[in-house]
């Protein structure tokens, strides 16, 4: 069969651009995701206590904020091959917003997934940091009603193989009024995080905070019928009413 110039020359352009488009599209999230965690960097376990010292960036805090894991960790490896490796963990650990968040805090805010992984996988003593409220990632996760965040948070302490932290610790953590992530949900509205959160550790529905309530308490106050549904699910058979009176005692 013979074949015009036409033919040919159109052929030819339809492979060009098939092979432009093949060159172009970008390699699935989870394949991005893998390449970064692959990436080494230094962590003194020291940094996870150092002190803020500094305003965070606009464009790192952009980068966190909408989830653009390649822009973010694509500036921290340029800078990892340009200064030295304390200059790097001072962007991560000291390098704050005004109210103290860290890159992990506006990530999980803003249900920022990639961002959130990242960061928990290379720098895990981050999990705990508190901003100037005394909150750390999770309770901004929790106030946001960020589950699939939430779910992020967890899972990563559970994989992490350097175990930083018990999971429970992370849970039982209270910010400066005394609230824990599950008191935050709680007071938000925001069931499905409760829900989820109430199953991970339900011993943390008594921790009282500094007005003397609990999640329970705090439910049951909220005349909240689909947060109070949750409780009641997640109690042990035939000790609600036990943990009801519990978390009703009041101290005088």
């Amino acid at each position: 069969m013979e074949h015009s110039t036409v033919d040919i020359i159109q052929s030819s352009s339809t492979l060009q651009l098939s092979m432009q488009l093949k060159i172009d599209m970008p390699r699935p999230v989870h394949e991005e995701l893998e390449r970064w965690k692959a990436v080494k960097f230094a962590v003194p376990k020291d940094y996870g206590f150092s002190a803020p010292s500094k305003i965070l960036q606009k464009e790192f805090y952009t980068f966190a904020k909408e989830d653009n894991f390649n822009a973010l960790f694509g500036l921290l490896s340029d800078k990892l091959e340009h200064v030295s490796s304390e200059e790097v963990l001072n962007v991560i650990f000291k390098h704050v917003t005004a109210s103290g968040n860290s890159l992990l805090h506006v990530a999980t805010s803003h249900g920022s997934e990639g961002v959130t992984q990242l960061l928990c996988h290379h720098f895990p003593l981050l999990i705990t940091r508190k901003n100037f409220l005394g909150d750390n990632a999770l309770h901004l996760a929790a106030r946001a009603g960020r589950f699939d965040t939430i779910q992020n948070l967890v899972n990563q302490v559970k994989i992490d193989p350097h175990k930083t932290l018990e999971l429970a610790s992370l849970l039982r953590m209270k910010n400066n009024k005394g609230n824990t992530p599950l008191h935050d949900a709680v007071i938000k509205g925001c069931r499905e995080v409760a829900c989820f959160l109430l199953y991970q550790d339900l011993e943390v529905s008594y921790h009282k905070n500094k007005e003397d309530k609990s999640p329970l308490y705090l439910a049951v106050e909220s005349c909240n019928e689909e947060m109070i549904a949750s409780f009641i699910e997640a109690m042990p058979e035939g000790n609600l009413g036990n943990h009801m009176f519990s978390s009703f005692r009041r101290e005088k």
